[in-house]
């Protein structure tokens, strides 16, 4: 799989998480970010799955789904483990 980030900029306000950040990550099957806190990892892994738009840029990948698991727990209260 294939992801290609190009000039990505993202911002909350006045606060810049990236800008113009271009990367492409290659691999085949599991891809681990990882660093310190407060870098953007989430914002990263948020944009990449299309949960948040960014405010310039793009980014493409090649598959059709993708899938992250969070920091903290997500429970879904009014969703059964059977749903």
């Amino acid at each position: 799989m294939k992801i290609q980030i190009n000039n990505l900029t993202k911002k909350y306000g006045d606060k810049v998480v990236f800008e113009n950040y271009t990367n492409t990550f290659e691999f085949n099957g599991i891809l681990i970010i990882k660093g310190a806190s407060g870098l953007g990892k989430t914002t990263l892994m948020r944009l990449i799955a299309g949960l948040e738009k960014a405010n310039k840029g793009e980014i493409q990948k090649d598959a059709k789904t993708i899938s992250f698991m969070f920091q903290e727990d997500r429970l879904i209260p009014f969703i059964s483990v059977l749903k």
